[in-house]
């Protein structure tokens, strides 16, 4: 989005970077498809919360510093904020995947066509619906009504998912007797606001719940598809907070990081601002050497599941633990980079380049 040649402006002095800045907001904010839309909402949403940034004075160059990197290297604000950038030189910053580097990463190693089911929430349950391991219904039509009817009968409180939102938005706990409405009325509400699937709600084991029982904490654990077969790139533990049902991170969740050797936390947690977090604030859980239960049965339902896709070769899976075992709650074609960097302080561009050599690209 910005020259080299304008970057090695902007970075040569501070009035270069504002001026910089000032052209490319000029030439892509406001247009007919706008890139950048939300950044100026997601900007100050950190200024304001972040507590290294809230009191600080000097907001207006922390505004220019966000955009300018935004536009340079395609890293958001939180990215911003969760990887200190501020405080980066150019050598260390360029070792962070940015989400603009992992949508290059993601377009080259995953079949467009083939990833779209990872895009619609209905019809990944339906591809891994023995893996989901409980009921689900779609809600799009108007022929739906007796489909959605008899689910909610048996299931009065369930979770509601819209099928084509990500990072935890549009997904809730419904309770059908509180909700002080008709299941027509209801139904007719869920179809005027699109797509939706309805989910059995998955019921948490003890041991995940010891961590935080209002949500369903989740491993976030990563396939990659490589010429000698598939690994586990990544794996992080997602738990919820403050009553929240949500365990996502932009949804006010904690990270915290997994050796994926053991299945055992071996980082705190962290929120998306950058606190550090040694016990869970509600149930007073530690987060360092808890182990995730059941590991080897995590890695291979993960493996048996991306087994399925052989062109999408890079995905995320949100699994949830029951007393019976993992089960499937939601998967990702591709797989942010966010937690992990901002878990272990480091980028991690060198070790990925190096890791996805050994895998078969599209292009």
């Amino acid at each position: 989005m910005i020259t080299e040649k304008d970057i090695q402006r902007a970075e040569s002095s501070w009035v270069e970077k504002e001026k910089v800045v000032s052209e490319y907001k000029k030439k892509w904010i406001g247009q007919t498809l706008d890139p950048e839309y939300g950044m100026e909402e997601s900007i100050e949403n950190f200024i304001e919360k972040c507590p290294d940034y809230k009191s600080r004075d000097d907001k207006d160059r922390l505004r220019t510093d966000m955009w300018f990197y935004r536009f340079a290297y395609g890293f958001y604000p939180y990215e911003y904020v969760g990887y200190n950038l501020e405080q980066k030189d150019k050598d260390q910053r360029k070792e962070y995947i940015s989400v603009r580097d992992k949508e290059i990463l993601l377009n080259r190693t995953n079949g467009v066509l083939d990833a779209y089911v990872f895009g619609d929430k209905y019809l990944t349950f339906k591809k891994y619906e023995p893996y989901f391991a409980r009921e689900a219904v779609l809600v799009k039509k108007k022929n739906h009504f007796r489909s959605y009817e008899s689910f909610v009968n048996k299931h009065p409180v369930f979770v509601k998912k819209q099928v084509g939102m990500s990072g935890g938005r549009g997904v809730d706990l419904v309770s059908m007797p509180s909700l002080n409405k008709t299941k027509s009325e209801y139904f007719h509400e869920l179809i005027a606001q699109g797509a939706h699937i309805l989910e059995e709600r998955v019921s948490q084991s003890k041991r995940m719940s010891a961590m935080n029982e209002t949500s369903v904490n989740t491993a976030r654990i990563v396939t990659l598809r490589t010429s000698y077969g598939i690994i586990i790139q990544q794996c992080l533990l997602r738990v919820g907070s403050g009553g929240q049902f949500i365990d996502n991170a932009a949804q006010g969740g904690i990270l915290v990081g997994v050796d994926v050797a053991s299945g055992q936390c071996i980082t705190t947690g962290i929120t998306e601002f950058g606190e550090q977090i040694e016990r869970h604030p509600d149930t007073g859980t530690e987060f360092m050497g808890f182990c995730l239960p059941d590991w080897e049965q995590l890695v291979s339902t993960v493996k048996e599941m991306s087994e399925k896709e052989p062109v999408v070769k890079w995905i995320g899976w949100d699994m949830g633990h029951t007393e019976k075992g993992w089960v499937a709650i939601e998967g990702n074609a591709g797989a942010s980079m966010g937690g992990i960097q901002l878990l272990f302080k480091r980028g991690y561009k060198t070790e990925i380049e190096e890791l996805f050599s050994d895998v078969e690209r599209i292009y």
